[in-house]
């Protein structure tokens, strides 16, 4: 009853149970048992745990039932119940939840852990497992009334990332310019950039992309180049860019002595706009997930995120975009015209394809910042992180 009496505050329906179904129950169940919703099996389930699983499993076949959840005691678990659990667990095709309550018991540690084990959710917090129910059918609707879930082929993309993981020796953390490579192979828009070993490559570099440049350097040693001194933006000249060289070697060796240093990356500046992140994390659970949110340091002051499994509908990657607290900088602010969303959802959408696609090899991904301009202007990468499982 405690269960059932708190499903109303979560939008959730304890509905009545057909007359089949009911008439099935009291064949095996008590007299003073009760075969409406919620069912009580009474105190006879401490002696025929059998008739614990033949009344879930009909419960749960009743066509008016979408979830099942029910209440057990696990400080006074019957031998046979646990057992009896898993088994109509597996026999029925509908989410079906345990609920029980905190305990520190020693026995119903060891039924908890043996339902647990056997892929049963148990909740010990009911409001916080009504709130998960809830959630689960809110998802089931959308998901019914949205497009199906894309379904890859990999082809070229993969067989260019692979080269590059398998280029970078296949385990890691990746530099800034082989992440973007593999942004890049899934058609991303990445930062202009060239590596340089001396001054002078990276003068050339320089002419080629034309000034004004940031240089930053390229360690697989060095994650967070700007903590190291490893970056440097807005070299106006050659005389700047030289000694920048200089110097951000310098800070390299001083920050981390026996740091590989591939080079130098001479990259464009990219002219001011909207920071955002987007980035993949490799849930134990669910297996990658794509998080979408205000970018630079922003994202760890706020922690304003929005977070889906992959693969991502494109109705997903506009949802995330509309969850965010900060959303009203994506559109018209003080004059300042609307950011370029069309071009958000194309990316989320492709890193979507690359973090389902390399998923065996992916651990996280962190593209920090993407930088996002007016309507039509597009979004650019301009600082990348893949880290390898």
């Amino acid at each position: 009853m405690v269960v059932a009496d708190k499903c109303p505050d979560y939008g959730l329906k304890v509905v009545p149970l057909s007359r089949e179904t009911q008439r099935g129950l009291r064949e095996f169940f008590p007299s003073f048992g009760s075969v409406a919703n919620p069912v009580d099996l009474t105190s006879k389930l401490m002696m025929e745990a059998e008739l614990f699983q033949r009344a879930i499993r009909m419960v749960m076949e009743d066509p008016r039932v979408d979830v099942g959840g029910f209440f057990y005691n696990l400080e006074f678990p019957e031998p046979e119940a646990t057992r009896c659990i898993i088994e109509a667990y597996r026999q029925v095709d509908k989410p079906l939840v345990v609920f029980s309550w905190p305990t520190g018991q020693d026995f119903a540690l060891e039924a908890k852990r043996e339902l647990i084990n056997a892929g049963v959710p148990v909740i010990e917090h009911i409001p916080s497992g009504l709130w998960a129910i809830a959630a689960l059918a809110d998802w089931k609707k959308k998901a019914e009334a949205y497009l199906p879930f894309p379904v890859y082929s990999p082809g070229k993309e993969k067989e260019a990332a692979m080269a590059v993981i398998e280029r970078a020796g296949g385990e890691g953390s990746l530099t800034e310019s082989l992440s973007k490579r593999i942004l890049k192979a899934y058609g991303i828009p990445v930062t202009r950039e060239c590596l340089a070993e001396t001054p002078d490559q990276a003068a050339g570099a320089a002419e080629v992309i034309g000034y004004p440049v940031a240089l930053k350097i390229e360690s697989p040693d060095i994650l967070h180049k700007t903590e190291a001194g490893g970056v440097i933006l807005n070299l106006a000249d050659e005389k700047a860019l030289r000694e920048a060289f200089e110097r951000i070697l310098e800070n390299a060796r001083e920050y981390k002595p026996d740091a590989r240093i591939h080079g130098l990356l001479v990259q464009e500046m990219l002219k001011p706009g909207l920071e955002v992140i987007i980035g993949v994390k490799r849930d134990p659970v669910f297996g990658p997930t794509i998080l979408f949110g205000l970018g630079g340091v922003l994202v760890e002051v706020l922690q304003d995120v929005a977070v889906r499994a992959a693969p991502l509908r494109e109705q997903d990657a506009w949802e995330m975009l509309e969850e965010i607290q900060g959303r009203a900088l994506l559109g018209e602010v003080r004059g300042r015209p609307p950011r370029d969303r069309e071009a958000l959802v194309s990316i989320l959408l492709k890193v979507s394809r690359l973090a389902v696609e390399l998923e065996d090899r992916l651990e996280e991904l962190d593209i920090n910042p993407v930088i996002v301009y007016e309507e039509g202007a597009g979004a650019v990468a301009a600082d990348a992180l893949l880290v390898l499982r």
